[in-house]
C-alpha cells in the first residue's frame, strides 16, 4: 500500500494526488503474469522483452522495475507449466 501523505488543507488525500509511486503486489504481479500467459503463451516472454525494450526508453524507474518483476515471474511460471 502506498504511503499516506496528507494533504495540508483538509487532512486527506486521494490515490491520484499521491505523490509517491505504487507498487504492485506480488499477487497482482503473479496475477498479470497470468494473463498474459494464457492470452500469449510461449510467447510472453517476447512480448515482455518488447515492452522491457519500450520502456528503457520512455518509461518511468516504477514502470521499468515492475515490467522486470512481471517478465521474471512470467518466465518462472513458464517453466514450471513445462
Amino acid at each position: 500500500m502506498a504511503a499516506f501523505t496528507p494533504n495540508r488543507s483538509n487532512g486527506n488525500v486521494t490515490l491520484a494526488q499521491q505523490k509517491e509511486p505504487i507498487m504492485a503486489t506480488n499477487v497482482e504481479i503473479r496475477q498479470s503474469a497470468r494473463e498474459v500467459i494464457d492470452r500469449l503463451g510461449a510467447a510472453a516472454v517476447d512480448y515482455m522483452h518488447n515492452r522491457l525494450a519500450t520502456l528503457e526508453k520512455d518509461g518511468t524507474p516504477q514502470e521499468r522495475d515492475q515490467a522486470y518483476r512481471l517478465l521474471s515471474v512470467v518466465e518462472q511460471m513458464l517453466e514450471e507449466e513445462s
